[in-house]
């Protein structure tokens, strides 16, 4: 079911597609459209931590001084990656 065909009939019965209504409720439109594209930047965010959250273990991977601490944040920072990844598809 798409998001207009959910929305529609509660348009209708809020009398808010008539004529004269149109010119008043231009401020719900705007702000139901502002409202749908804040949540479609959303999965790129979460992609965008993800990546910077990778960054920094390579980071502290590379800072490390012993090699159990090399793997740690190597495999840290490749778990982060792959989620970063997942989320950008």
């Amino acid at each position: 079911m798409l998001f207009y065909e959910f929305l529609l009939p509660w348009l209708y019965l809020l009398n808010i597609l008539t004529p004269n209504a149109m010119k008043k409720n231009y401020l719900f439109f705007l702000i139901i459209t502002m409202y749908m594209q804040s949540f479609a930047q959303s999965n790129c965010e979460d992609a965008h931590s993800d990546v910077i959250y990778a960054y920094s273990h390579v980071k502290s991977a590379y800072n490390s001084n012993n090699i159990t601490h090399l793997k740690y944040y190597s495999k840290r920072s490749l778990d982060a990656f792959n989620r970063a990844k997942k989320k950008a598809k």
